[in-house]
């Protein structure tokens, strides 16, 4: 992602997205917090990087792993 825009804006969309597909729906289902998203520095393409962090219990983690990796 570009750094000339509000990264957030910009993450919005495709996180939306993300979280109505199978896997996305899986995963938000099945965390044992709310989840939440990080806007990074992208040193590597002078933008950002969008990553979403959550807690699942091991065995939920082992299956999503199984299953999508």
């Amino acid at each position: 992602m570009a750094d000339a825009e509000d990264p957030y804006l910009y993450a919005a969309f495709p996180i939306y997205a993300w979280q109505q597909t199978e896997q996305g729906k899986w995963a938000m289902s099945h965390l044992v917090d709310q989840g939440e998203f990080h806007c990074t520095p992208d040193p590597a393409s002078y933008g950002f990087q969008v990553v979403i962090t959550g807690t699942m219990k091991e065995q939920d983690f082992t299956y999503y792993k199984l299953k999508w990796s």
